[in-house]
């Protein structure tokens, strides 16, 4: 498991990318309120729905991380979102969905606090492009 783990963080280090055609219509175009704006209240609604103190915790600081972003430089950007959801659990995707293969929302994965790799890039991705950051400069490689 340690060596899965220090892949995503290689994999997530910098470059991420996904393509899902719900979000990227949305974030591509969009301003940073916007991003924003859609993301917390998807968000909001999660918690809502799951009362959960440690959950609600977690999209309180999510939201933070994001709101205090506009006057960051790229790499304080980059460098604080992985900080962020580095601290997710990895758990395989059998382990935490019961499928072979799953991607994971941002919310879904903030929720469970854990995912794989292709959750924390798809997390990192969709916060960072709520951050400002150009959906040109994020891409994932293998």
């Amino acid at each position: 498991m340690i060596a899965k783990y220090s892949k995503c963080l290689a994999l997530n280090l910098v470059k991420l990318s996904f393509i899902s055609a719900p979000f990227c219509s949305i974030a591509a175009h969009a301003g940073h309120n916007d991003k924003f704006e859609f993301l917390m209240a998807e968000a909001n609604h999660q918690i809502n729905a799951k009362h959960d103190k440690e959950v609600s915790q977690r999209f309180t600081a999510w939201e933070n991380l994001m709101h205090h972003s506009l006057g960051k430089t790229e790499q304080e950007k980059i460098k604080s979102v992985n900080d962020f959801f580095n601290r997710m659990h990895w758990v395989s995707d059998k382990d935490l969905w019961n499928k072979k293969d799953y991607w994971a929302t941002p919310i879904e994965s903030l929720i469970r606090n854990a995912g794989d790799c292709e959750d924390f890039s798809i997390a990192k991705y969709f916060t960072l492009l709520a951050m400002d950051i150009p959906f040109e400069r994020l891409e994932l490689i293998m």
